[in-house]
């Protein structure tokens, strides 16, 4: 990352099991800062209006669940359509969360034996998302989960604008990175990049 063209940043290890949650704008910033990350459940409960809850769209929150999802070396399929070219809250991946969960289902024998002995029960884990990446955490995620703030593949000065405004209205210090590159830098710097455009 030229020094020149964005803010004065430094290497960072990223680590792999981060997790990730889309930013719309920032009004949702705001709310998120305010409420936490909420399941549609939860912000009916809140009576906070979900922008973009319709038929048509994708890769919202479930009724009762937070969608998250993980950058995996293979097959991050959802990190790559809803977070590598957005803003996304950096999460830590110590909350609870869950991507498969046990089905039982009922083997009978075939014939003849399956008069004579009883059914067996097998138990498999089934995937509950779309992608492998994904995974759904119960009802919301708090503010104090969240880490960082992840910057576009493409991140232009608006962007640094956004998350720098929300950090000096919050009084918050949360780092932002740029996982894709590997690089994290935080809001004095970006003061001083913007400063100088």
């Amino acid at each position: 990352m030229d020094k020149y063209i964005q803010p004065k940043s430094e290497s960072i290890t990223i680590n792999r099991d981060w997790l990730y949650h889309w930013i719309l704008d920032e009004e949702m910033m705001n709310t998120v800062y305010k409420f936490g990350i909420l399941s549609k459940e939860n912000l009916k409960k809140q009576k906070i209006p979900f922008t973009r809850d319709s038929s048509k769209d994708v890769g919202c929150n479930g009724t009762e669940y937070v969608c998250v999802c993980k950058r995996l070396e293979r097959g991050s399929y959802a990190y790559q359509k809803y977070i590598m070219g957005n803003c996304a809250f950096i999460i830590s991946p110590d909350i609870e969360k869950i991507n498969t969960k046990k089905v039982e289902t009922e083997v009978r024998k075939k014939g003849a034996f399956g008069k004579w002995f009883k059914p067996k029960i097998v138990v498999e884990e089934k995937s509950i998302v779309n992608y492998q990446d994904e995974y759904l955490v119960k009802d919301r995620i708090a503010f104090s989960d969240i880490i960082g703030l992840k910057i576009p593949f493409f991140v232009d000065d608006d962007d640094y604008q956004m998350f720098l405004d929300f950090l000096e209205r919050t009084k918050t210090d949360l780092p932002i990175i740029d996982v894709e590159r590997g690089r994290v830098t935080n809001k004095e710097n970006v003061k001083r990049y913007l400063r100088r455009r």
